[in-house]
């Protein structure tokens, strides 16, 4: 009932196209703007007292998942998320800016696993979270992964299937495994 009052509530006073397919945790730690669309399938988890921000004109495309589980995901107005992209905070805080594309099947995970005790299996180990910042107006090509601890500058490109282990400098285009630029936009 709180899901379908929210969904409601959104589209009445802001404008919202939310799917009644959505899946929505923790549906008091989501704030939305106006004009928001969120589509099939698509998977919002603020479990942990987590946070996420979807600001205005935010188009999140068909299966993709946001958890901000202890941590924030928040997106800058007209930015849109592709299909099956992922973004797991993971106790950091993810910031995507304004006009920023992220294209199909993108994976930005905010954390990684420790794994420097032998005498401790891995899963076991603590989780080291890094904050990731998207500035505004960049492509993020399909089939990419971001790490944590990254700045990707505005204005740049990241080509389809880059590995981000590294910051990105605006107003270039980067690609590859590692992701390494290439040359300036312009």
């Amino acid at each position: 009932m709180k899901k379908i009052i929210f969904i409601l509530m959104n589209r009445l006073y802001k404008k919202t196209r939310i799917s009644f397919s959505s899946y929505l945790k923790g549906i008091e730690n989501i704030s939305l703007g106006r004009k928001v669309k969120i589509n099939h399938n698509v998977y919002l988890d603020c479990s942990n007292n987590g946070k996420i921000n979807l600001n205005d004109n935010v188009t999140l495309n068909h299966f993709c998942q946001l958890q901000a589980r202890k941590g924030s995901i928040t997106f800058g107005i007209n930015s849109e998320m592709n299909n099956f992209s992922l973004i797991y905070s993971g106790g950091s805080n993810i910031i995507i800016g304004n006009n920023v594309l992220i294209g199909p099947r993108v994976n930005i995970i905010g954390y990684s696993h420790e794994f420097s005790e032998k005498s401790i299996p891995i899963r076991e180990q603590k989780c080291i979270s890094k904050n990731i910042y998207i500035e505004d107006d960049v492509w993020i090509g399909a089939q990419c992964t971001i790490f944590a601890g990254i700045r990707i500058g505005k204005g740049s490109v990241i080509g389809a299937g880059s590995i981000v282990t590294k910051d990105i400098l605006p107003f270039t285009i980067n690609v590859g495994n590692p992701c390494t630029k290439i040359k300036n936009r312009g």
